[in-house]
Formats: C-alpha cells, structure tokens, sequence
C-alpha cells in the first residue's frame, strides 16, 4: 500500500514551498508556475505562506508594469532568434513592415530584412504585423494617409494618458522592472 494520495489543498501548499525552496537557493523556476501555485491554492482553499505571496505580488506587479504575463517556461520562446528582445511595439514593426513593402521591397524580403531587425523569426514577423496592421491601414493609399495624418498620435498624446504604475511610485518603467525582478529572484546581478 502507498502513501495517501495529497489533496488538492496539500499540493497546492506543497507547491509552494517548492517555489519558495528553488528561490532561497537561487535555483531558476517559472514565474508563471508562481501564478499557477497561486491559483491553486486560491481556488483550493489553501493557506498562502506570506513569503508566496510577496514574491506572487511582485510577480504580478511586474506583469502589469511590463504589459504582458510571464512566460510558462524560462528561456528563449520556440521560434526566436538568440538575442531577441521580449519587447517590441506592434505598431513600430507594422510601420517598419509597411513602409518596406510600399516602397518597393517584397514580402519576403521586408520580411527578411525585420527578421534581423528585430531579432524575430519571420513568422514571428508576419504575426506581430499582424497585430499591428490595425494602425496602418489595408491598403498603400490608406497607408499613405495615415502616415500624414496618424490616428494613433492621438491616443499616444498626453491628454490621454493615464499614469502607470510605475510613474505613481515615482520610477521609471524600467527601474520599476529592474527593482520587481530584483525581488523576484534576490540576488541576482
């Protein structure tokens, strides 16, 4: 006969000493399975060591601040180029693309050329394009027009803008990134 099958409430907790273990011996662990533990043990009814729940809280301070949640694996994401940056502007690589294409490049070779730019597969491209042709318009002459007269100058101006999180504590985004990873994982240059 084996040892009792852990409850829900059990593995929950369990996984976060797991967490919290990997943390204080500076091991990597996934600040996605941070967010996963703290559901669980939300959703379990779990106790939430108060340890957890200030690396959970930082954790999810950083995903707000940096506009996008944690990967679900440390590393470089299936399909990127070594050195890729995590960050890009949607409407940036867009206008890149389309400015490009409409002054005569092909696809394939803006493609290509954003590729390295952006140290991004080219699919990666495409799909980022993607995204971001909302801003530009479908067609060369609706390109044309918006790029003497851009719609998103007036989202991107200061009326508004709402302050971030970072700018209400008074820090930089970046800073404010810098100081939650630095909780996150302590010790760490």
């Amino acid at each position: 006969m084996g040892a009792p099958a852990l409850t829900e409430k059990q593995r929950a907790e369990r996984w976060q000493q797991v967490i919290l273990e990997f943390r204080s011996l500076g091991a990597p662990f996934s600040e996605f399975n941070v967010l996963v533990a703290l559901s669980a043990s939300l959703l379990s009814g779990a106790r939430i060591e108060p340890a957890f729940q200030a690396l959970a809280n930082a954790v999810i301070a950083k995903a707000l601040i940096g506009g996008q949640l944690p990967r679900k694996q440390d590393g470089r994401r299936a399909g990127s180029l070594p050195g890729g940056t995590l960050s890009y502007d949607e409407v940036a690589v867009a206008g890149d693309f389309f400015d490009l294409v409409d002054g005569g490049e092909t696809t394939e070779n803006a493609v290509e050329i954003l590729s390295e730019k952006y140290a991004k597969s080219g699919r990666q491209i495409l799909r980022i394009v993607g995204k971001g042709k909302v801003w530009h318009g479908d067609s060369p002459a609706a390109r044309e027009q918006e790029r003497r007269f851009p719609s998103y100058a007036i989202a991107d101006s200061a009326a508004c803008q709402d302050d971030s999180p970072a700018e209400l504590a008074g820090l930089s985004a970046g800073v404010a990134l810098e100081r939650l990873d630095s909780q996150i994982r302590p010790g760490r240059e």
